[in-house]
C-alpha cells in the first residue's frame, strides 16, 4: 500500500477521520469502502445495544421455541427436581445451583439404556436389569458432569463420557460421549443442558 497523502476522492470516503483509505486498484478501493461501511454498521450496533438494534434490524421473530416448550414436548427432560429415594434433590447434591436439563436422546442413551417399561399401579415404570436404578444412572451422569465442569472451569461447555452397563451384567457396557453447555435459558439466568456428542 502507498503512504502518499490521500486525494480528495479518498478523503470523501473517510467517515469523520475514523479510517484512511489509500488504495492502488478499484478492487482495493471497493474492499476498503466495504470495510468502512461494516465498521460503521457494527459501531452503530454497539452504541445502540445489541438487543434493541437486532430487533430493529430483523423485526419480530417468526417463531421462538423456548426451553419451557422443549421440556413440555419431551425434547428436554428437566433434572432440576429429580430426587433420590429419600427425596433429596440430585442436582443439588451433585453441586449444581442452576437448572439442569438433558436431551431425550442423551437420556435414552445413558439413564434409560436397556430399560423396559413395566406396569406399576396406575401407570408404567422404567425398570433396569441387574439391580440398577434410574437414580443411580442419573447420579453417574451428574457426578461425571460435575468432574468435567471442575476440569473445564472458565469455559461455557464441557465434554465427558459415561460408561453404561446396558444389561446390568458387567459384560455389555457402552461408552456414551456427552457434552454440556451453560448459557441463558428463557431468561438471562444461566441453565445447563446435557447433550449427546453431535447434538446441537
Amino acid at each position: 500500500m502507498k503512504t502518499e497523502p490521500s486525494t480528495p476522492e479518498t478523503e470523501r470516503l473517510q467517515p469523520e477521520g475514523l479510517v484512511k483509505i489509500d488504495t492502488d486498484t478499484p478492487l482495493e478501493a471497493f474492499l476498503a469502502v466495504s470495510g468502512v461501511i461494516m465498521l460503521i454498521f457494527f459501531m452503530g450496533i454497539v452504541q445502540q445495544g445489541p438487543a434493541e438494534s437486532l430487533h430493529e434490524i430483523f423485526g419480530e421473530p417468526i417463531h421462538v421455541y423456548t426451553r419451557a416448550q422443549a421440556i413440555a414436548d419431551g425434547v428436554l427432560i428437566d433434572l432440576t427436581s429429580a430426587t433420590d429415594d429419600k427425596g433429596q434433590l440430585l442436582c443439588k447434591q451433585a453441586g449444581f445451583v442452576v437448572p439442569v436439563a438433558i436431551t431425550a436422546t442423551a437420556w435414552h442413551e445413558t439413564v434409560a439404556a436397556g430399560g423396559t417399561w413395566e406396569p406399576d399401579g396406575d401407570g408404567d415404570v422404567l425398570k433396569l436389569s441387574g439391580g440398577q436404578s434410574i437414580t443411580g444412572r442419573l447420579w453417574d451422569v451428574l457426578t461425571l458432569l460435575r468432574v468435567a465442569c471442575k476440569r473445564g472451569a472458565g469455559t461455557d461447555r464441557v465434554h465427558f463420557q459415561v460408561l453404561v452397563d446396558t444389561h446390568g451384567d458387567g459384560r455389555h457396557r457402552a461408552t456414551v460421549g456427552l457434552w454440556a453447555l451453560i448459557g441463558p435459558g428463557d431468561t438471562v439466568a444461566p441453565v445447563i443442558t446435557i447433550m449427546v456428542e453431535g447434538e446441537d
